[in-house]
């Protein structure tokens, strides 16, 4: 003899399709004020003699994701990414290559 679930409720919810179509973002970059505030982050690089190699990269980029299900659902989503990245070499006592 089979036991009968107790919930016989879907899986599911049966919804009306969704539709969030978003405008496209425009990549914007203030190049003055990045430049501005990256020799600030790196200043401190030229007063420490032990570090021989440093650099600092901003990538900027957008990304736009668009979705579609089958019950007709879709949407789009678009955002802008900003990375800086900083980084510096030095050497240990042994000469051995410290990239921090």
């Amino acid at each position: 003899m089979a036991v009968q679930q107790e919930d016989q409720s879907d899986d599911f919810s049966r919804e009306p399709p969704v539709h969030s179509i978003g405008p496209l973002t425009a990549l914007s970059v203030d190049r003055a004020a990045w430049e501005r505030k990256v020799r600030a982050y790196t200043a401190p690089f030229s007063t420490h003699g032990d570090i021989y190699q440093a650099q600092a990269t901003l990538t900027a980029d957008v990304e736009t994701r668009w979705y579609a299900a089958s019950d007709g659902s879709e949407f789009q989503v678009s955002e802008p990414y900003y990375r800086l990245f900083i980084e510096a070499t030095t050497k240990a006592d042994n000469g051995m290559e410290l990239p921090r």
